[in-house]
C-alpha cells in the first residue's frame, strides 16, 4: 500500500451508524418518550386485563389456576404503515389467525 492511499475499512459505515443509533435512543428527549410509550402501554394492558382479556377465573372450580385467555399484546409500528396492535392468542387471533390455544388447560372456547 502506498502512503496516502485511502482504504475501505469493511463496515465501517454501519459502525458509524450504530453509534449514531445509540446517541438518539440514549438521549434524554428518546428516553422520555420511551417512559411515556411504556407508562401508556401498561395502562392499556391494565384496561385490557381488567376487562377479562387476558385471564378468567375457572367457573368450573374458582381456586384453580385462571384460564388463559390471551397471552401477549403486540404493538407494532412503522413510520409509513402506522401502529398495529394485536392480542396474541385472544378469541380474534385464535379463530381468524388460527393461533394456539395460550391455556396450557384448552379451557377456552
Amino acid at each position: 500500500m502506498r502512503s496516502g492511499q485511502v482504504v475501505d475499512v469493511p463496515r465501517l459505515a454501519a459502525k458509524a451508524e450504530v453509534m449514531r443509533e445509540d446517541q438518539i435512543l440514549d438521549s434524554p428527549e428518546a428516553m422520555a418518550l420511551k417512559e411515556a410509550m411504556v407508562d401508556a402501554i401498561f395502562a392499556y394492558v391494565d384496561h385490557l386485563d381488567c376487562q377479562g382479556l387476558f385471564y378468567q377465573d375457572d367457573p368450573d372450580d374458582p381456586d384453580d389456576m385462571p384460564i388463559v385467555k390471551a397471552d401477549t399484546l403486540v404493538i407494532t409500528a412503522h413510520p409509513i404503515d402506522g401502529v398495529v396492535i394485536t392480542v396474541k392468542g385472544g378469541a380474534a387471533d385464535r379463530l381468524f389467525n388460527h393461533a394456539p390455544d395460550p391455556d396450557p388447560y384448552k379451557r377456552n372456547p
